[in-house]
């Protein structure tokens, strides 16, 4: 089951005070969830897909990803500084813990292949 993309950002506007409604409030929750995304790709090695609109459906598993993706999109939108409820240092903390044990739950479901094949 993939994750709804408006489900993310009807939680992040309650947790912010925002509207879901205001574009620019959509455009910087969708700009953070781009941010984490690309973390997922780069950091854990997951090929995902951008969000273009607040309709989108992230196709990833939501039992391992969606709690990374919503803490890393707390990281993006608090360090945009418009939106301050916790300390920035610690949701990154937060956020770097969730990214290794998300990299490591990846990496123990790859099938291991080493330079002369299935190493399994």
């Amino acid at each position: 089951m993939g994750i709804e993309f408006h489900d993310l950002l009807d939680r992040k506007a309650r947790k912010y005070g925002a509207s879901a409604e205001s574009p620019t409030f959509q455009q910087l929750v969708i700009d953070s969830g781009n941010s984490v995304l690309d973390d997922f790709e780069n950091r854990i090695g997951v090929g995902t897909t951008r969000i273009d609109s607040v309709e989108a459906e992230i196709p990833l598993d939501a039992q391992l990803y969606e709690n990374t993706l919503s803490i890393g999109m707390d990281f993006y939108i608090q360090g945009e500084a418009q939106y301050t409820i916790e300390s920035l240092p610690a949701i990154e903390a937060r956020y770097d813990r969730k990214l290794n044990q998300v990299r490591r739950k990846y990496r123990a479901s790859q099938t291991p292949r080493g330079v002369r094949g299935d190493m399994s």
